[in-house]
Parts: C-alpha cells; sequence; structure tokens
C-alpha cells in the first residue's frame, strides 16, 4: 500500500463530452473521485504527500483549483472551491488583484504557494497556508507582484 496522497487521471466520455476523471487515492485507498469537463494543468504535491493541489484548466479563461489534504485523523478532505475560500481569505485586497486564473505552484508543509492573473500572465503571487477543516489563510504581508 502506497503512503500519502496520490491522483489518477483518465479521461472518458459521458454523455458525449470528453470528461477528466480524477481518482484521489490515500494511503492506496479511493477516497473520492471528481469528473471535470477539462484538462489537468499539473498536480503539486508536499514532501510528505499529505496535502496535493490539482490545478484544472478548464475552455475558458478562469480555472479551477481542488485541494486535498490528508488529516492526521485519518480523514481525507478535499476542498473544491479552493478559489473562492482563497478569494474570501483575501477580503477587500481581492478587488485589486486579478483573481481570474488562480494557480498553486508548490507545496512546502502547508504553505501554499499561490500565482494570481491571467491565463497568459500571472501578476501576482503570494502565500497561503491550510488550517484544520479546510480554511485557508493568506500569509501577511506575503502578496507581491511579479
Amino acid at each position: 500500500m502506497s503512503a500519502g496522497i496520490n491522483v489518477q487521471a483518465k479521461i472518458a466520455t459521458i454523455d458525449g463530452h470528453d470528461v477528466t476523471v480524477l481518482t484521489i487515492l490515500n494511503g492506496g485507498k479511493s477516497v473520492a473521485t471528481v469528473k471535470y469537463e477539462g484538462a489537468v494543468r499539473s498536480i503539486k504535491v508536499n514532501e510528505d504527500k499529505t496535502i496535493c493541489a490539482i490545478n484544472l484548466e478548464p475552455g475558458t479563461q478562469i480555472n479551477d483549483v481542488y485541494l486535498v489534504d490528508s488529516m492526521p485523523s485519518g480523514k481525507t478532505l478535499v476542498i473544491k472551491d479552493f478559489n473562492d475560500k482563497l478569494i474570501r481569505a483575501l477580503g477587500d485586497k481581492a478587488e485589486r488583484l486579478n483573481t481570474d486564473y488562480i494557480s498553486i505552484d508548490r507545496i512546502e508543509g502547508k504553505i501554499l504557494d499561490v500565482s494570481l492573473g491571467s491565463k497568459e500572465e500571472p501578476t501576482y503571487s503570494l502565500k497561503a497556508t491550510l488550517t484544520r477543516g479546510g480554511t485557508i489563510e493568506v500569509v501577511p504581508h506575503s502578496i507581491s507582484k511579479d
């Protein structure tokens, strides 16, 4: 049995549409299946394989990020609304930043390196943390213009 989080992706045709089907595994056991009309742009996993970010890219300008957290209790939390949670965590700052395109570029421990901007060019970067229960918090003073 493999330890930590792994993601398997395959393309399936459902109702005449090509769909990416992601099977999320924790410790070798399937814990969630995600069906997505679009492509997987990248998958980032922290060193101990307890957090995984799946950067998804639909045909539109706005993308989605799914975040998977393997909790100490043994449960797996799949956060399908990472983009919305990050925008809420930014508060008033979100109005000044281009949040159309969000990507998790790297994960170190529970610190997420996030890029914001447009599909063509990220214009800001920041650090965020994942807390218990799936809350996203922006690290103070971590927003920088690229």
